[in-house]
């Protein structure tokens, strides 16, 4: 019975010590710019995982009895910290603030009562508790899921980087200054591409910046764009490596060209040759290519464009 009680108060001590384990990973570490999206996702399950820790130790601290008045102060007390942690962070170098992560702490707290309450409450109870465990955990491992299926996808399409088939393949890509759909209207290989709508700014485009990096062994990066005005546009195509994002990012140290499209299908090829050539003062890295962009530049009007059957050869 004694060892019995000396264990259970033991295990007691587990929220404690995986909270002091997972408390510096809030300011240290973590994933960069070049991270996988699913180790991205992967890693905000840290704040639910967290707060339900903190919930469960303080819970049976009181004994694992636990009243209604006590979990709205918990539930004040985790706002608080959630809020505190992202104001830090958001002066942390590479870090920012996100009120997703306050939802994603709140949400923590719910699981640590749902577990805190779990034993006592006769079976109706249970029920609506497992299915609002349920809902919190499907809402924080879809982000991961599907992630890693894009990702399983995107090498198994490799060398075609975007096709626009799948549906999650649209999350690979990130707006600048535009307005981005799968569209049906048109395609240039299967069913769909990517309509963008630019806009009159600087820089109206778009980026694929989640894809196989390494471009080693290939000869050509082709793509074909729709023009869907009457008058021609210029599209300028951005390459860069991983050391250039790290470094000040200057023109000269990245592969630009603009393109002229005229109305209609435009298909466009570009020697990798002439990508890896492209920085003044050395060789652009193949291996960790980082980013691929299209835009164009100060139009003076919106315009739209279908981007379809990125690939390379």
């Amino acid at each position: 019975m004694l060892k019995r009680m000396i264990l259970k108060q033991y295990c007691k001590l587990i929220p404690l010590v995986g909270m002091c384990l997972m408390l510096p990973f809030f300011f240290y570490g973590g994933p960069s710019g070049h991270s996988l999206r699913s180790f991205m996702a992967a890693w905000n399950l840290g704040h639910p995982l967290f707060f339900m820790l903190f919930v469960c130790y303080f819970g049976w601290k009181k004994g694992g009895v636990v009243s209604w008045t006590w979990i709205l102060r918990i539930f004040l007390l985790i706002l608080l910290i959630g809020s505190l942690i992202e104001i830090i962070q958001s002066g942390i170098p590479g870090r920012t603030a996100s009120a997703l992560d306050v939802v994603r702490d709140l949400m923590g707290g719910v699981l640590g009562v749902v577990w805190l309450r779990w034993s006592s409450s006769p079976l109706r109870v249970r029920l609506g508790l497992a299915l609002v465990a349920v809902v919190i955990l499907c809402w924080n491992f879809y982000p991961v899921a599907t992630a890693l299926v894009d990702e399983w996808q995107a090498e198994q399409d490799f060398p075609l980087l975007a096709g626009f088939e799948h549906p999650c393949e649209v999350s690979r890509w990130v707006e600048g200054d535009s307005v981005i759909r799968r569209s049906r209207k048109r395609a240039r290989q299967g069913h769909f591409s990517l309509r963008v709508s630019l806009s009159t700014a600087t820089y109206s485009g778009v980026h694929l910046e989640y894809f196989p990096h390494n471009w080693q062994g290939l000869s050509f990066l082709a793509f074909s764009i729709y023009n869907k005005g009457l008058k021609p546009l210029a599209i300028t195509v951005r390459v860069n490596d991983k050391k250039h994002e790290e470094g000040p990012q200057l023109y000269k140290d990245r592969y630009n060209r603009s393109f002229i499209t005229h109305h209609g299908w435009n298909d466009i090829k570009i020697s990798l040759a002439d990508i890896r050539n492209a920085p003044a003062d050395r060789k652009m890295n193949m291996s960790e290519i980082s980013e691929l962009g299209f835009f164009v530049i100060r139009e003076k009007r919106d315009r739209v464009i279908f981007l379809d059957d990125v690939r390379l050869i």
